[in-house]
Formats: structure tokens, C-alpha cells, sequence
């Protein structure tokens, strides 16, 4: 009994040693095989990964390529339109001076050197119907040379004389803008003054009985007509102008003034007749028109000359020489 037990122990023993070895070997495998799938997954991702990060990383590098060459391949066109229109502008300015044409034999009056320096000096552009360009020629204009001044008017690309037009002309003496109803041209000379400073000019040197009123150009020497002014000076100053300009037609010789001081008006010999014994038309005393002295009475001229010359040396004048001969015949 003892030994059926005892066997049986060992039996039951060794069957758990070998149940439990067993559990022990089946436990032991299925954890090396769990590490290995668990590490065979883990090196796969990890290789997925980098797969997919150097995908990535060459197609981001692929697209910046191909974006930067689009760019620079633009920028390459839009400079090679730029440099192709500036030159297509440039052959077309070239072209359209070139056929400007110049036609000689056209002057300024030698007088306004001024005036055509001015000219000469500014290049203005116009367009003409159909829109071509023009341009205003420069004056052939030598400030050392006292010759005629001599412009050359351009003509459009039809053929056509290109007109100048007068730009706002400045006046010589105030300088203000001059407006086309307030100008004043001088006809001699083509100077160019406002009517108002025009007119204190002409009054300022009839004043001064002056019969011939000058350019206020200090460098012109023309003159202005009485009759181009008529229309723009007062009615006195015109008058006044008129009465100089009648008493410098007579002729010299022909002219002579009252010998009375306080009078000295201006008389004028009627006819070729020798006139001796005279009456002034205006203070109604006698004197000799020969001599211009006082009237010498009872002595005639050829005497009082002779008398004269010989007086006139000791510093006596006609009337007391007059005076002494009166009282040397009395």
C-alpha cells in the first residue's frame, strides 16, 4: 500500500515536472517568437519611414527646381520683351527724325537776334492730325556775327510745311506774360512790348519834344511809327507827337524864333522875299528877320552885321549894339 502510494506520488510528480517543463518550453518559445515579430515589425516601419521621408524630401527638392527654373525662365522673357519694345521705340524715334526735312532761305529781321536766340534755344514738340511727331527746328544763330539770323522750318513726314506757332510772348520792359489782345509788335524791328509799358515809353520822350521815339531795345536803334500808335496812346500825347513831327519838317533855314526872350516862338519865312522889318505873331514886336535881333530903324543890315562882328568882340550883344547905333544916328 505504502509502495502503491509512493509510486504513485513519484508518477503524479514526474508528470507535473513534465507538464510544468513543458508549459515552461511552449511559454519560453512563444515569448522569443512574440520579440522577434515585435522587432521584425519595428525595423520594418522604421525602413517604411525613411522610405517615405526620402520620397518626400526628393519630390519637395524636385518641385523647388522646377519652380525656381519657371521663375527665372519668366524673368528671362519679360527682360528680353523690355529690351526688344525699348528698341522698337528707340528705331522708331531715330526714323521719325530722319524724316523731318529743313527748307533754307527763311530770316529773322537782323534786329531780333534776341528772338531767335530764344528760338534757338527751345525744342518743343507738336502733333498734327494724323499724329505724327514734330519738332521746331534750332536757329542757325552766331552771336558774333551781325548778318541776318536765319531759321529752317521743319516739314511732317506728308510733306507738308510745319507752321511755328507763337508761344506767350514775355514783354521786354515789365517782363509779365503779354496775352495776344494786349501786344504790341514794332513794325521796324519785330520787338514785342505790352501795350501799357508801350505807351509811358511814347508819352516819357514826346515830353521831352523828342520827334523821334526809339525801340525800348537799348540794343535796336529802330524807330516807332506815330500812326502804328494811334490806336494805344492818349489823343494829347498823339497830337503832341503830331506837332513835333510837323515842326522838325520844316527846313531849317526856313525856321527861326523870336528874338524877345520871354517870347521865342517859332516863326517860319513865307516865300523866298528877303523880309527885314518883321512883327512877332505873338507878342506883336518888331524885329529884323535878317539880323534876329530887336528892329534896327534907320539902319540897315548890312551895317548893323558890320557893327556887330566889330562889337561882338568886346562881349556886346545884338540889342545893345542895336541900342548904341540907334543913338549914334540920332
Amino acid at each position: 500500500m505504502d509502495e502503491t502510494s509512493s509510486d504513485s506520488f513519484q508518477s503524479s510528480y514526474e508528470s507535473f515536472s513534465s507538464s510544468s517543463q513543458s508549459s515552461h518550453e511552449s511559454a519560453s518559445s512563444s515569448s522569443q517568437f512574440s520579440h522577434e515579430s515585435s522587432y521584425s515589425s519595428s525595423q520594418s516601419s522604421h525602413e517604411s519611414a525613411s522610405s517615405s521621408s526620402q520620397s518626400s524630401h526628393e519630390s519637395s527638392s524636385s518641385s523647388s527646381q522646377s519652380s525656381h527654373e519657371s521663375s527665372y525662365s519668366s524673368s528671362q522673357s519679360s527682360y528680353e520683351s523690355f529690351s526688344s519694345s525699348s528698341q522698337s521705340s528707340h528705331e522708331s524715334a531715330s526714323s521719325s527724325s530722319d524724316s523731318l526735312e529743313f527748307e533754307p532761305k527763311n530770316e529773322f529781321p537782323t534786329s531780333d537776334r534776341k528772338h531767335a536766340k530764344r528760338k534757338s534755344s527751345s525744342s518743343s514738340s507738336e502733333s498734327d492730325g494724323g499724329g505724327s511727331s514734330r519738332r521746331l527746328a534750332k536757329v542757325d544763330a552766331d552771336s558774333d556775327d551781325d548778318g541776318p539770323v536765319r531759321y529752317r522750318p521743319l516739314t511732317n513726314r506728308r510733306g507738308k510745311q510745319v507752321k511755328i506757332e507763337e508761344s506767350l510772348c514775355v514783354c521786354g520792359i515789365c517782363m509779365d506774360a503779354i496775352p495776344d489782345e494786349k501786344k504790341f509788335r514794332i513794325q521796324n524791328c519785330s520787338h514785342i512790348f505790352c501795350n501799357g509799358c508801350i505807351t509811358k515809353h511814347v508819352a516819357a520822350k514826346i515830353e521831352e519834344n523828342t520827334s523821334v521815339v526809339q525801340c525800348p531795345n537799348p540794343n535796336c536803334k529802330e524807330g516807332i511809327e506815330l500812326e502804328h500808335c494811334r490806336s494805344i496812346i492818349p489823343k494829347e500825347v498823339f497830337d503832341k507827337w503830331g506837332d513835333i513831327l510837323c515842326e522838325n519838317l520844316v527846313v531849317e533855314a526856313e525856321k527861326f524864333f523870336c528874338p524877345f526872350k520871354e517870347c521865342s516862338a517859332m516863326l517860319m519865312r513865307d516865300g523866298e522875299e528877303v523880309v527885314t522889318s518883321s512883327e512877332c505873331p505873338h507878342c506883336k514886336r518888331l524885329f529884323c528877320a535878317q539880323c534876329r535881333v530887336s528892329w534896327h530903324a534907320g539902319i540897315d543890315c548890312e551895317e548893323f552885321q558890320r557893327s556887330k562882328r566889330e562889337k561882338g568882340e568886346k562881349g556886346e550883344n545884338g540889342d545893345s549894339i542895336v541900342t548904341k547905333l540907334a543913338e549914334k544916328k540920332g
